[in-house]
């Protein structure tokens, strides 16, 4: 219809239109006055049969001189107002009762689960000692050289095992410079320690990258000597016993077992959470206007912020009985007397 008026715009002598929508308040006045022109109407039909002529009827209404409006003011209005808002946030959480339940239950689920993963963590005093073996390597390779029926030789070659891979080679300086060459990442990953033997002197060698591959290296040659000299079943093992931990780790560990600062991150953490539920019911009146129609419709500013203030603290209450009795229920040092709990609630 709007494409065929543009085009027939001249022939029609139109010069311009528009095209507007109706709002709701000129819709009922539209209703209201089409149905009071369908009243006229009958009203005159009838009257018309009947023979009544149309002339205005008048009505007098008398009003009583004793009629008068009480209207509240000074302090039952503010105790009016207080009901009033009282009764609105009591509806409220009432629909909203879910939310009550979350402002409650999420605290005491992070504090349980904070207490009970807090026992269950062993604080660390050292590290546990580390047998020198290839074992922890990945894939290693051990380079061997030297006269290959020197009685050490094969003794070596047996303590290395059949389980990691062993290499003949002429010289382990020249091999491993050529390997370094070609692939400097595969030499530092897998080519840990080497021995070479002759008629006089046996060298150890290890790689400076992977770690304990010097204390590695010379276990195997002591080990070689150690059972050539005595006897095969005969063997020596390499432990590498820890440093004892540092201040400043000892201080960690020590900060980290403290349940008393674990609970506190977890109460700060939840807590924040708790706090973004209130400004919810507050946004909701702003964005729906209720707020404004209750300032027009003449709420005392004092009435409505300290009415508001009492409920979230009713609530907020609530919250911390919860947080109370689950301490109280799980007994952790420092909150089991109620003097211990009485310190946690301030």
């Amino acid at each position: 219809m709007l494409s065929d008026l543009e085009e027939n715009i001249n022939q029609l002598g139109v010069r311009s239109y528009g095209v507007s929508l109706t709002t709701l308040e000129e819709v009922f006045m539209k209703v209201g006055a089409d149905h009071d022109n369908e009243i006229s109407k009958m009203y005159n039909q009838n009257n018309n049969e009947n023979g009544v002529s149309n002339e205005a009827i008048k009505v007098t209404v008398e009003t009583p001189n004793n009629l008068s409006t009480n209207y509240l003011s000074g302090f039952p209005l503010i105790i009016n107002q207080f009901i009033a808002m009282v009764l609105k946030k009591f509806f409220s959480t009432l629909r909203n009762w879910y939310l009550l339940i979350l402002q409650i239950a999420l605290p005491v689920a992070l504090l349980i689960i904070t207490v009970l993963s807090a026992r269950g963590y062993v604080p660390k005093s050292t590290f546990p000692s580390l047998k020198i073996s290839l074992d922890p390597y990945n894939e290693p390779v051990t380079l061997i050289a030297g006269i290959t029926n020197h009685p050490y030789y094969e003794t070596y070659r047996n303590n290395v095992g059949n389980d990691h891979q062993l290499l003949n080679v002429s010289d382990i300086a020249t091999e491993m410079i050529r390997l370094t060459t070609d692939s400097p990442p595969n030499v530092k990953r897998h080519y840990i320690v080497g021995a070479s033997f002759n008629d006089t002197t046996a060298t150890a060698w290890f790689n400076g990258d992977p770690y304990h591959a010097s204390p590695l290296s010379l276990s195997l040659v002591l080990n070689t000597f150690y059972k050539q000299k005595f006897h095969e079943n005969h063997s020596v093992t390499f432990i590498n016993h820890p440093l004892p931990l540092s201040l400043d780790l000892q201080l960690d560990n020590l900060q980290f077992n403290l349940m008393g600062f674990q609970i506190a991150v977890e109460l700060g953490y939840g807590m924040a959470f708790v706090a973004s539920f209130y400004i919810l019911f507050y946004i909701r009146e702003r964005v729906s206007k209720a707020k404004h129609l209750q300032f027009v419709s003449g709420v005392n500013v004092v009435v409505f912020w300290g009415t508001s203030f009492l409920c979230d603290m009713v609530t907020y209450l609530l919250t911390m009985i919860a947080v109370l009795i689950t301490f109280a229920a799980l007994q952790e040092d420092g909150f089991k007397t109620p003097d211990e709990l009485g310190k946690s609630a301030r």
